[in-house]
C-alpha cells in the first residue's frame, strides 16, 4: 500500500477558460494551450494578483453628515368592506410629526380603518471593526 503525498494548493495554478462552445475548461497555468481552444497567447487568461484579508464588519446607523435622511411613512393595515387589505399609504416625509397627521386624515374617510404601520427608512452602513 502506498501513501499519496498531499501537495500544497497554489491558487494560481488553475484558471478557468470558456471557449467558443461555452463549455468551461480548466487549464494549467503556464501550460501550452491547445490551438483549438485558444486563438493566441494574448487570449490566455491571467490570474488576478492582489492581497486579500479577512475583516470583521459591524452594521451601524449611518451618522455621517452626508447620509440620506431618515424617512417616515404610515400604511393602513385595515381592510376594505370586501375583505381586501386597504394598503393606503401616507406620502414619504423626513418629518415624523407631518407623517403622524396622515392616519387621522385617513380615519376620517374610513371610520373602520384603525390599524396602521409606521414604516421608517433609516440609513445604515457597514464599517470595518478596526475603524470604530
Amino acid at each position: 500500500m502506498t501513501a499519496r503525498r498531499l501537495e500544497p494548493v497554489d491558487p494560481w495554478t488553475h484558471l478557468l477558460r470558456i471557449p467558443r462552445n461555452g463549455l468551461a475548461r480548466v487549464i494549467q497555468a503556464g501550460a501550452e494551450a491547445e490551438s483549438s481552444t485558444l486563438a493566441s497567447s494574448s487570449d490566455a487568461p491571467r490570474p488576478v494578483r492582489g492581497r486579500w484579508r479577512f475583516m470583521d464588519w459591524v452594521l451601524r446607523i449611518d451618522v455621517e453628515p452626508d447620509r440620506p435622511p431618515v424617512l417616515h411613512r404610515y400604511r393602513c393595515e385595515g381592510e376594505s368592506e370586501d375583505g381586501r387589505p386597504c394598503a393606503a399609504q401616507s406620502p414619504v416625509t423626513e418629518s415624523f410629526e407631518v407623517a403622524q397627521q396622515w392616519p387621522g386624515k385617513h380615519l376620517r374617510d374610513h371610520q373602520d380603518h384603525r390599524s396602521y404601520a409606521h414604516v421608517v427608512t433609516t440609513p445604515w452602513v457597514m464599517v470595518p471593526k478596526d475603524e470604530l
